[in-house]
């Protein structure tokens, strides 16, 4: 499984997304709606020209959305899934951002030279002074199990000479650490995922009580198989998911005894589900479609996960694959 796949398809979904934008921005009053929420392309590029010619900059956003009210569109809002630190972080946060506001720039220029508005200030910038930018902004989420120790702002980057500081234009990132916050969610897939990744990473309990707490949690909430998805990708406990369908229901405690073992590396756990391959191959199919893969994009997958030929992965496909 791929986990930035996995997370972007997470929190594509508006009503998880909405929800952590009012988390963060608003405590939790319900400002924006998944209603007001419309995708935008993660592509955001631009060509830069200089004496030796020029270049051209692409960069891919993980979640865009755009924020209208009465079909004006007021805000692009963004998402960025980091499962390391990121000592760069503010830098690269600038440049997506900036990136952004340049695709913005490049269609109100591209407009007004169509409508052939062209004062001279319109003709230099290729605005005009009524044409305005529509803020963007971004949420990083970070998954670690450790505390974020790298830079929040530009200015934690820069080596700046003292009394300098009120002239150098700093730029802070919206950081949300998954393991510890206080956000206050409406949504319950994000009140599951933030409260499931909380357990695994309290360090203060052991690792058979976290275990036993996890367990109990599903139990108690019956957890959608997309929130523990998105936990098995952002946890690298590998396996972390539970798998329904009219025949069976698979028991979350069985599959624990199964993949995980105890005391690794400081509580990091890793470990795969024994079993025949023919066990892995049906895993595979059910989990991809459940996240709307294509046959194509399925049978990839378990060519390149399982190490099989074609005809042998149509052949799986067949076998296990939900009309």
């Amino acid at each position: 499984m791929k986990a930035d796949v996995i997370l972007k398809k997470y929190w594509d979904d508006k009503e998880r997304f909405a929800d952590l934008f009012n988390a963060a921005m608003f405590d939790g009053l319900k400002v924006i709606s998944a209603k007001q929420l419309s995708s935008v392309p993660n592509e955001v590029s631009n060509i830069v020209f200089g004496k030796n010619g020029a270049n051209s900059v692409t960069r891919l956003r993980d979640v865009l959305a755009k924020y209208q009210v009465n079909d004006v569109t007021l805000a692009i809002l963004g998402v960025e899934n980091q499962k390391e630190v990121h000592y760069a972080m503010p830098l690269r946060s600038l440049l997506y951002d900036g990136l952004t506001y340049q695709k913005q720039y490049d269609e109100i220029a591209k407009k007004n030279k169509r409508k052939k508005k062209e004062t001279s200030g319109a003709f230099l910038s290729g605005m005009t002074k009524d044409d305005k930018l529509k803020p963007v902004i971004s949420i990083v989420l970070y998954y670690g199990e450790e505390p974020w120790d790298g830079a929040t702002s530009l200015h934690d980057l820069l080596d700046i000479p003292e009394g300098w500081e009120n002239f150098i234009n700093d730029y802070p990132i919206h950081l949300v650490e998954m393991r510890n916050n206080e956000l206050e969610f409406k949504n319950k897939d994000n009140q599951d995922f933030f409260q499931l990744l909380k357990i695994i990473y309290d360090k203060s309990i052991s690792f058979k009580e976290r275990k036993k707490a996890v367990i109990e949690y599903d139990e108690m909430n019956d957890v959608a198989n997309e929130v523990l998805l998105a936990v098995t990708a952002s946890s690298d406990y590998n396996g972390f998911y539970k798998q329904k369908n009219q025949k069976e229901d698979f028991d979350m405690c069985e599959l624990f005894e199964a993949i995980m073992q105890e005391g690794k590396d400081a509580g990091k756990i890793e470990g795969k589900i024994e079993g025949k391959i023919e066990g892995k191959a049906e895993q595979i199919v059910k989990i991809y479609q459940k996240l709307n893969f294509s046959k194509d994009n399925i049978l990839k997958e378990l060519i390149s996960e399982l190490q099989i030929s074609m005809p042998k992965a149509k052949e799986y496909y067949e076998m296990y694959g939900m009309v």
